[in-house]
């Protein structure tokens, strides 16, 4: 879909009052030296969302170097195996760009999202999800985000 068509959208929010086993091959970067050190790993999350997926809008490598940079960006990626499976952008206790590969094992994503919340000091986390998206929709209520009715 282009970023040009403008599809309505539903906002989810979570209460991040919990603690989460955290996914043991978390890989946690807050800072531009940890954005650096995992080049590779950030640009393969990044090509394997580009071979998985067609969105025009997606961020590149530059892109995600400027986001490091500013105050309370974090971004997280899933590795499996010693591969990158993808990967979860936060800013402020909001959820961006979220990505996990269709190739990754049953069951991890879930595990692994959940085990980021640790990381977010904000006590509620919110998204927002293109309403034609229902699959998005079902994964984030399997989660625990409720949707914004108001």
């Amino acid at each position: 879909m282009s970023t040009k068509d403008k599809e309505p959208q539903i906002d989810y929010y979570l209460g991040n009052t919990s603690v989460n086993a955290i996914y043991n091959n978390t890989i946690v970067i807050d800072s531009l030296k940890d954005y650096l050190i995992n080049e590779g790993n950030i640009k393969a999350s990044i090509d394997l969302f580009n071979r998985e997926i067609e969105w025009d809008a997606m961020w590149d490598f530059e892109q995600g170097k400027s986001r490091i940079q500013k105050p309370n960006y974090k971004l997280f990626l899933l590795e499996v195996d010693s591969e990158v499976k993808g990967h979860v952008w936060f800013h402020n206790g909001y959820l961006h760009n979220m990505f996990i590969s269709k190739t990754r094992p049953d069951n991890i994503s879930v595990k692994f999202l959940q085990g980021t919340f640790n990381f977010i000091p904000e006590a509620w986390i919110g998204l927002r999800v293109d309403e034609w998206n229902k699959r998005a929709q079902r994964y984030f209520e399997k989660v625990g985000f409720q949707r914004n009715n108001s």
